[in-house]
């Protein structure tokens, strides 16, 4: 008995939110550590990465960022 596959394509863009949510992350940790004052032996920096690649992903997936409907169209030259 052939089992047919269904084939859904992939909503979203969970690598560019994974990549976004790596630097946010990363800029975070920083901007803690410089204005709050966390140490920079603290374990917390690579768990904020790591929360924000996750969260990034997830709002990728999820988030409104899918493929424009329309082409780009080029100017009309009169």
């Amino acid at each position: 008995m052939a089992t047919r596959r269904v084939r859904r394509r992939a909503r979203g863009r969970p690598v560019l939110g994974g990549v976004c949510g790596l630097f946010f992350g990363f800029f975070l940790s920083i901007a803690l550590t410089v204005y709050a004052g966390i140490a920079l032996n603290s374990p917390l920096h690579i768990e904020l990465v790591a929360a924000g690649a996750v969260f990034g992903i997830a709002i990728g997936l999820v988030g409104p960022f899918g493929r424009s409907r329309g082409g780009a169209h080029a100017a009309r030259r009169g």
